[in-house]
């Protein structure tokens, strides 16, 4: 016996919808500017550990790294969520976004830091060498030399760092945060899923968009960094 299936889709309820997500966008820029701030503050000072820590710091910040990279996002997310407030029952208190903006800025400091170490060891030690031999301070050197450089290597990779941190944001409606994805879930919800592919559709739309605009100003900063490391060349 065969089953028929109907498709129903409505193309005309995307415009709706798409401006109806599009209010909890506030929530998700929240989680995607502070981990992504949060992220490279702790990042850098991985990044720091590793390059000028000693042995000691080397191996804990790589082994933080290695663990963050490890373990999936959403395994993390549940562990902080559900595990935190057993050790610490005041925690409980807190809003279900706090949750997310650690996870994610875990996660986030652990790919930053890399990329930030890496940017780092690429940039010629040959360069810092004859910026001492001209009369530069080792800081000196660092701050015109070699920080110039690496900033313009790591912005391709920043730029999809961003764009990867933007749509793990995605993650955050699994514990109930009311973001993009949330919002879409309790539309979804809201009409028992009889339009659940329209939605989806449009929430879709929303981050294709959004990382089309992200790639676009990654390629701008890009391109502007390119030519000051030209003209320095």
């Amino acid at each position: 016996m065969q089953t028929s299936y109907t498709f129903t889709f409505q193309a005309g309820l995307i415009p709706g919808y798409i401006e109806s997500i599009m209010t909890a966008f506030p929530m998700t820029l929240y989680l995607l500017g502070f981990s992504l701030l949060y992220g490279l503050v702790i990042g850098f000072v991985l990044a720091l550990m590793q390059l000028r820590g000693g042995r000691v710091l080397a191996k804990v910040a790589h082994g933080y790294i290695s663990l963050m990279r490890g373990i999936p996002s959403l395994v993390l997310i549940f562990l902080l969520f559900m595990g935190l407030p057993q050790l610490v029952p005041s925690l409980a208190k807190l809003p279900k976004s706090t949750f997310i903006l650690v996870a994610m800025t875990l996660i986030s400091s652990a790919n930053l830091g890399e990329m930030m170490r890496a940017s780092y060891l690429a940039v010629e030690h040959g360069q810092t060498e004859a910026a001492l031999s001209v009369g530069m301070t080792e800081r000196q050197a660092l701050l015109r030399i070699v920080l110039p450089q690496a900033i313009a290597i790591a912005v391709p990779n920043l730029g999809n760092n961003i764009i990867g941190i933007f749509k793990e944001t995605a993650l955050a409606f699994s514990i109930g945060t009311m973001d993009l994805m949330g919002r879409a879930t309790t539309i979804s919800q809201s009409n028992y899923g009889a339009t659940r592919l329209e939605v989806y559709v449009s929430v879709a739309i929303i981050y294709w968009a959004i990382c089309l605009l992200l790639q676009l100003l990654s390629g701008i900063v890009e391109r502007a960094t390119s030519r000051g490391r030209a003209l320095t060349a």
